[in-house]
């Protein structure tokens, strides 16, 4: 097959493709030039390996209704938002053909082209929310159906000053939103002490992968009230009804991506009305009625420089 049907038109010099069950096409790379009519407006995918820095990636991808997912752009393409226009070499879609994502570059890192070479294409922009006004290069910038902005991806090593819940701070990987513009979390880039319903807690995952702006190590109700927090530097007892004492903190473990070298487990706290959630992988819910509790700082956790591990005993 080298030609397809679709909503957008006739896709024409497909060279690879999957299809759905129902003989739909999920998605398919070209080598040769086609112009889809869209709602966004006449659209040229990317067609051949170009240069050194291109990603070669899947052209176009469609949901199982045949609405486009994503398309990787032949040429950076400008594409109006509700903050303004953004430049775009991969943007994608929500069902409904709004923007779910827009990425300015799509570059691949390699030997022959590198991170800071991609940075130094990168273009910045004016970002104005209720929590700051900045300029700032971004990987991503992440939409709601509804078109407000509902995060922001930073370049790795950068950050920007925001005004959060707890005070002004510096923000780095990525921030995010809720739809009304409130501030719903950031990774802070220094660890940050955070007053909390069980004492001062500092936020901070050194080891937090600068991948999206998504998750994040402080996180806020809509109100301002903290909901949720990764904890590298401390450790907390909680003491029940009985007077029994429980102790929860971070942990080393070995890095699934290089197993020679050790991650830390944050310790993620979570806050509800009347209870506190305390763990790493498994999270125990304790009812502040029924328990106390006593907020401990840690030193950093030691990480090994090297895997021999026959004199160790941190790693969970």
């Amino acid at each position: 097959m080298d030609t397809m049907a679709t909503k957008y038109g006739v896709i024409k010099g497909i060279s690879s493709y999957e299809l759905y069950p129902d003989g739909g096409i999920k998605e398919c790379m070209l080598n040769e030039a086609n112009e889809i009519e869209t709602p966004w407006g006449k659209l040229i995918p990317q067609y051949q390996d170009g240069n050194i820095r291109r990603k070669y990636i899947n052209s176009l991808k469609f949901y199982p209704s045949g609405s486009l997912r994503s398309i990787a752009l032949h040429q950076q393409t400008s594409f109006k938002t509700p903050i303004g226009s953004f430049p775009a070499e991969l943007v994608t879609f929500f069902e409904n053909e709004q923007i779910k994502r827009i990425f300015p570059l799509n570059g691949k890192i390699s030997g022959h082209w590198s991170e800071e070479d991609e940075f130094k294409l990168a273009r910045e922009f004016d970002f104005e929310f209720s929590f700051g006004k900045f300029k700032k290069k971004v990987i991503a910038v992440y939409f709601y159906e509804s078109g407000s902005v509902k995060g922001l991806t930073f370049w790795p090593g950068d950050s920007v000053c925001i005004h959060t819940p707890i005070g002004e701070a510096e923000a780095r990987i990525g921030i995010t939103l809720y739809q009304s513009g409130k501030l719903k979390s950031f990774e802070p880039n220094t660890p940050v002490a955070a007053s909390t319903p069980i004492g001062e807690i500092i936020a901070y995952n050194p080891d937090a992968i600068g991948i999206h702006g998504d998750m994040n190590s402080l996180v806020f109700y809509e109100d301002g009230k903290l909901k949720a927090l990764l904890s590298s530097h401390n450790l907390v007892t909680i003491t029940d009804q009985n007077g029994e004492k429980e102790a929860v903190s971070p942990r080393l473990r070995r890095s699934q991506l290089d197993d020679s070298k050790i991650d830390i487990v944050p310790l993620a706290i979570i806050f509800n009305d009347n209870t506190v959630g305390l763990g790493n992988s498994f999270i125990k819910q304790y009812n502040t009625d029924d328990c106390t509790f006593t907020v401990h700082q840690i030193p950093q956790l030691y990480k090994p420089e090297s895997n021999d591990c026959s004199s160790c005993d941190k790693c969970g």
